[in-house]
């Protein structure tokens, strides 16, 4: 199940992968409320804790500059979704952490550039990201928008960024983890 770690290849020393691209599934059974892990990674329990003890996390499209923001010292932990999109995969951790209720939001998300808002550009995927966080919380999620530079600099002081293979623009998301 791609949502547990595996050690990385020799080629990309110093990140974690994740799932290798491999089909979302949800790690979690409704009925039971026991962890169901499935697929090659699903021996690699720790990455399940890792995501849970997780304050602040980065969720990546395809085009976010992952490693450049992860290379250095005190710099995020970089880790691998390729192939994964971002509403999979936010639909598992949502299922295992919970978002922040006591901060005003949540989530944020990597606004549009001035250009873009002047032509009009739309953004399906926040629909879902919506869709998808509203399913998992009591109450409707907020979320704020913030310019493209400001998310960059805010993506510097989270704890993981989890680059995936997301083709949606304007798809990052950075979530604030709540208490279980």
């Amino acid at each position: 199940m791609p949502c547990f770690l595996k050690q990385p290849p020799p080629s990309l020393h110093g990140v974690t992968v994740i799932g290798q691209g491999k089909a979302m599934t949800s790690p979690h059974t409704a009925a039971s409320g026991i962890l169901q892990p499935h697929g090659p990674y699903a021996h690699d329990l720790p990455g399940v804790v890792l995501l849970l003890m997780i304050s602040y996390c980065v969720l990546a499209d395809i085009n976010f500059p992952t490693h450049t923001i992860c290379n250095g010292s005190g710099r995020p932990k970089e880790y691998r979704a390729d192939g994964v999109g971002i509403p999979a995969l936010l639909d598992a951790i949502l299922t295992l952490m919970p978002l922040d209720a006591y901060v005003e939001n949540p989530v944020q998300l990597m606004d549009l550039t001035d250009g873009d808002k002047a032509k009009g550009f739309q953004v399906p995927v926040w629909e879902e990201y919506r869709k998808i966080c509203d399913k998992h919380e009591s109450v409707p999620v907020n979320f704020e928008k913030v310019e493209r530079f400001e998310f960059y600099e805010r993506a510097k002081k989270v704890y993981a960024i989890i680059h995936t293979g997301e083709t949606a623009a304007y798809a990052n998301i950075l979530l604030k983890r709540g208490v279980c």
